[in-house]
């Protein structure tokens, strides 16, 4: 293992995290200029200060190491770039906390560090949970860090990284890195040349952020550029952190439905646009994968949004929901969007729907976006993989010398791959379980066992809310610390798509090869 170059590499990531955190500074600046405080600007600066001082120690470390990133040190180094980024992300709250004086009815979830570190987690993983139980008691500066955090962790830190690699020389195992970092089985619409490809993805990214930003001001122009960015960054990254306790309950109408085209986009696999750019459309028409997703938001919202009309139901304002109009369409339309995408908006209390509709919604949870995009979830591609695989070896039950390849698109499914799929989604169960039975040793007994399942269903698929005590009008601050951590770790996992993190845990991935 080669120490040396995973510190020097994961010190630059560390780096522009800490350069990131710049932009928020820049804002609170301005703020102090109109008369705001200036307890937000030392926050800041000193968060800037220990993080860039801690990537230069980094650096510094390994500063005589060269080589390549082989794939040990690729699953070493992401890891250790959500972990240890997760914790210096949380520093502009911890700091900004210590320093402001709290006065009553203002949320001081801040005052505790673990809460700073969940909350960064969440940020980078774009998980969307909170601890807050009320954000606009909150430094606005801080919401603003907290929504891009979001947007930094949504296509990874990683693959931002690889594609700024080039300046410093470096660069030997950026394949390695993306791979480690991207999710999906194949990349069908990424280039042969891995820093072409991150930073196509980077410019993909970062106009639609601006575009959704740009529409949502100017169907709701009431909206401030404050609300508008904010929402942006954590829709194309499908975080879900919304400036408001009522999340999108505080947008139009016409808000939610450009929000809801913006998370079906930010579901896609973003190899699609790459697709799109060069003109092979007939390639994005036959995207089994792509066609497969939106089939399933299709059904998805039909069947929800026939079960729940002429129900009573909630707004996340606790008003009751209009359930007799065309309305009723656009609830069941924006929560299955942004449950099987992972962004985790939510305007209705659905934790207030009946059986049938949230387990559509607990579905989708599992599902999951298209594979290579910013979605948590075993993903789209995965789940077609395996129920064709599934009806393979059903056939050969009654046909054993059946031999029939598994295809996907113009991809095949060689056997080793078939394996790797199902060994993710048992592992995925698997991780969702002891999560799950972990966090019921940890909570106080009277919590509900589907508070405490969707808790860890929804951590480790980066979707946020879930149900009973975690649902869209609830936040996690109730948690304990060392369930915090639990849950910290579960997003991590479920956005390193398990492998990257679980090896760490294996004797034989530190022993010499």
């Amino acid at each position: 293992m080669n120490f040396g170059l995973v510190f020097k590499y994961l010190g630059i990531i560390i780096y522009f995290l800490g350069l990131a955190m710049i932009l928020p500074m820049i804002y609170g600046f301005f703020q102090y200029l109109n008369g705001g405080p200036v307890e937000i600007i030392f926050s800041m600066f000193a968060s800037i200060f220990v993080t860039i001082g801690t990537s230069i120690l980094f650096i510094a470390f390994g500063r005589k190491s060269f080589g390549f990133i082989d794939k040990r040190e690729a699953f070493l180094l992401v890891s250790l770039a959500w972990f240890l980024g997760s914790l210096l992300a949380a520093l502009p709250f911890w700091f900004w906390a210590l320093i402001h004086p709290f006065q009553a009815g203002e949320d001081s979830s801040f005052l505790n560090y673990i809460n700073c570190y969940f909350e960064a987690m969440s940020g980078l993983t774009t998980t969307g949970s909170t601890v807050l139980h009320k954000i606009t008691s909150i430094s606005t500066v801080l919401v603003f860090w907290r929504s891009l955090t979001h947007w930094i962790g949504g296509l990874g830190i990683v693959v931002l990284f690889v594609a700024i690699l080039p300046l410093f020389g470096g660069g030997g195992g950026a394949k390695r890195l993306f791979g480690a970092e991207a999710s999906g089985i194949g990349n069908e619409g990424l280039s042969t040349n891995v820093r072409e490809s991150a930073r196509n993805l980077m410019i993909i990214y970062s106009l639609l952020t601006f575009l959704l930003a740009l529409f949502l001001k100017i169907v709701e122009p009431d909206l401030s550029w404050y609300v508008t960015i904010n929402h942006s960054l954590s829709t194309i990254a499908t975080g879900g952190f919304s400036t408001w306790d009522i999340s999108a309950d505080g947008i139009s109408y016409q808000g939610q439905w450009v929000l809801t085209v913006f998370m079906i986009l930010a579901g896609i696999n973003f190899g699609v646009y790459q697709q799109i750019y060069r003109g092979r459309f007939k390639e994005v028409v036959q995207d089994s994968e792509l066609k497969a997703y939106l089939l399933t938001l299709s059904v998805a919202t039909i069947f929800i949004a026939i079960w729940i009309y002429g129900k009573e139901y909630y707004t996340t304002s606790g008003i009751v929901a209009d359930s007799q109009s065309s309305d009723v369409f656009l609830h069941s339309a924006f929560h299955v969007v942004s449950i099987q995408t992972s962004t985790g908006f939510a305007s209705i209390d659905f934790d207030g729907w009946s059986f049938l509709p949230k387990s559509v919604l607990l579905c989708l949870m599992l599902i999951g976006g298209c594979g290579g995009s910013t979605a948590g979830g075993i993903k789209v591609i995965r789940i077609v993989a395996a129920l064709k695989i599934m009806r393979l070896e059903i056939e050969r039950a009654f046909r054993p010398s059946v031999v029939r390849p598994i295809r996907i698109g113009s991809l095949n499914i060689e056997y080793r791959q078939r394996t790797s799929i199902l060994t993710y989604i048992m592992g995925v169960i698997i991780i969702m379980a002891i999560g799950s039975f972990i966090l019921l040793l940890t909570e106080a007994s009277g919590t509900s066992a589907s508070t405490i399942i969707t808790a860890s269903i929804a951590s480790v698929n980066n979707i946020g809310p879930g149900f009973g005590g975690v649902g869209a009008t609830q936040n996690y601050g109730w948690v304990s610390d060392m369930g915090k951590l639990i849950l910290s770790v579960l997003m991590a996992v479920g956005r390193l798509e398990v492998f990257a993190v679980v090896v760490l845990f294996m004797p034989r991935f530190w022993k010499t090869q």
